[in-house]
């Protein structure tokens, strides 16, 4: 299992990217502040700002004779 770090400006825009028409629709002209409430919080969770995220890597092989 490897592992890659991620900072919450990431996790943020994933968020964003994910449902971008949903978050605007829903949150209107209050997404700066469910951004700055998001990222004060994962802040909170993680003060470094950097999270893990697992990865699993598979592979399959095969030989033809």
């Amino acid at each position: 299992m490897k592992f890659r770090g991620k900072s919450e400006r990431w996790l943020l825009a994933i968020a964003q990217r994910k449902s971008l028409s949903l978050f605007i629709t829903l949150l209107g002209e209050r997404v700066a502040a469910f951004e700055k409430d998001l990222e004060d919080t994962l802040l909170a969770i993680q003060p470094s700002g950097q999270f893990q995220e697992s990865i699993l890597l598979e592979a399959l092989l095969a030989w033809r004779k």
